[in-house]
């Protein structure tokens, strides 16, 4: 699986490399997380992504933080650590899937949230996409993110 880890490190120049997209610290441009933004599910709660945080706000609720260690587009995989002040699973490991459903609907399921380590979230089983509407994500539904 190909994941995009959140890291910086100082790469040099080389004349016969070809040439990348660089950030401000000359470190190459990592690629965008593909569903950053900002969603509605259907049970009222707010789901805002980045690259480096996932935080959904249930209605009443505090906000969930997940800390984004790392993504991959092509696998349609978040890896993410639990805030330490989460009221579920303080500090344990997160694996989102996400999809196109075939209604063209972003769907995401929460395949683990409470691994013991990034590489446990890491290893969890992908779900079954291939009707997200009803069923696929541990006997449920995916849910549906509506931007």
């Amino acid at each position: 699986m190909r994941m995009f880890h959140l890291a910086f490190f100082a790469v040099a120049a080389c004349d016969t490399e070809e040439p990348s997209t660089l950030d401000d610290t000359g470190t190459p441009a990592a690629e965008d997380l593909a569903i950053a933004g900002t969603y509605l599910d259907a049970f009222g709660s707010d789901h805002v992504v980045t690259n480096e945080l996932w935080t959904q706000t249930y209605p009443g609720a505090e906000p969930l933080p997940f800390h984004i260690a790392s993504y991959d587009n092509v696998e349609q995989v978040v890896i993410a650590q639990n805030d330490e002040a989460s009221a579920y699973s303080p500090g344990l490991w997160s694996r989102f899937d996400w999809t196109d459903g075939p209604d063209g609907h972003l769907y995401y399921c929460q395949t683990a949230f409470d691994a013991a380590t990034e590489a446990d979230a890491e290893a969890t089983a992908p779900p079954d996409d291939a009707d997200p509407a009803s069923t696929g994500c541990g006997g449920f539904a995916w849910t549906d993110l509506t931007p």
